[in-house]
């Protein structure tokens, strides 16, 4: 089930609930904004899109795949002010 897209940038078979989620929201936000998984990696390196995942799971896993989008949306319009 998690074997296409982002995902497999992650080593090893077991994940962490918060890496199950960056390469969740990764592949929403890449089909959201059709992106490959290279562009999306360009984007990542330039706003550490799967750390803020990351540092935000703990409220992001209650607010669902299109919230997390949201917020990822806000945070790429302010930082672009």
């Amino acid at each position: 089930m998690y074997q296409q897209g982002i995902l497999t940038l992650f080593h090893g078979s077991i994940y962490e609930f918060d890496e199950i989620m960056q390469a969740e929201i990764a592949n929403a936000f890449m089909r959201k904004h059709k992106l490959t998984a290279k562009d999306f990696l360009v984007l990542d390196k330039k706003h550490n899109i799967l750390q803020f995942i990351e540092k935000g799971y703990e409220p992001f896993h209650l607010m669902g795949n299109k919230g997390i989008l949201k917020e990822l949306e806000l945070v790429f319009r302010r930082q672009k002010h």
